[in-house]
């Protein structure tokens, strides 16, 4: 069995909409912004590995905002740098890391790597904070197997949001960027108590994959409907005014 730091995200914002996806099968198209945020990724990624600048493309204008944020490039790099590790009970953690700098963050005081993560967004107000991204799953894991694989009791990480306007009909424009960095440390109290909350809903997640227990029998996350952009599993769910109010009562009582 896998899991991934997107399984995780997805069970904590609203388990049915995991379960739709993964114990039902049922997995939604890419969207025009998740496609949109594919051509930058790739744009990105052609500037770490080849030092190519950005195309004169929507999405390459995206890109370019964010350049002075990156790494400088150069081979010795590792982009979309596929990982898995054991994590718990028999299970593999897997995924993939835009970026690691195994030289470690430029003006660091001491050698550790440097995870760098790029994110497209329609707004710069949905870019995480510090702390948020102290407490983000991806981030979590991707600094748990650094810290295993290259024995490293630091790990840098830093998340680059690259903002592009969305009007309906309208060539994507450049809208802003912004850096978010964070730091993991085994000698974190903190740190090491968001991993074990991420061992807790790892285990959670695996026990109803195992009793391949169907969407609407678990809990619902009213809230999760309207998130990003809307859930595409919203019709299948079919929320009863009932079991909205309690689902908030449930999302209030954590």
């Amino acid at each position: 069995m896998h899991l991934s730091a997107n399984q995780i995200s997805k069970w904590r914002r609203c388990k049915r909409q995991w379960a739709w996806e993964y114990i039902a099968g049922i997995k939604p198209p890419p969207s025009q912004k998740q496609s949109f945020g594919s051509q930058v990724h790739a744009e990105l990624e052609m500037w770490l590995k080849l030092g190519r600048a950005p195309s004169a493309s929507e999405a390459g204008q995206v890109a370019a905002q964010g350049l002075h944020h990156l790494p400088t490039p150069r081979s010795g790099l590792k982009i979309e740098y596929g990982f898995d590790f054991p994590w718990v009970d028999d299970v593999t953690m897997t995924g993939f890391i835009d970026c690691l700098d195994l030289d470690g963050k430029p003006g660091g005081v001491a050698w550790r790597p440097w995870i760098v993560d790029h994110k497209s967004t329609s707004d710069l107000r949905w870019a995480m904070s510090e702390e948020e991204l102290a407490r983000d799953p991806q981030a979590l894991i991707y600094a748990v197997y650094n810290l295993l694989t290259f024995n490293a009791p630091v790990v840098d990480a830093r998340w680059v949001y690259y903002a592009a306007s969305n009007s309906a009909g309208k060539p994507r424009r450049p809208a802003g960027c912004r850096k978010v960095d964070a730091v993991f440390s085994v000698n974190d109290p903190a740190f090491l108590d968001r991993v074990e909350e991420l061992l807790t809903d790892s285990r959670a997640i695996i026990e109803v994959m195992q009793k391949q227990t169907p969407p609407k029998f678990l809990a619902p996350s009213p809230d999760a409907c309207s998130s990003y952009g809307g859930c595409p599993h919203r019709e299948r769910c079919a929320l009863t005014n009932d079991e909205k109010i309690d689902g908030f009562f449930l999302t209030t009582a954590k």
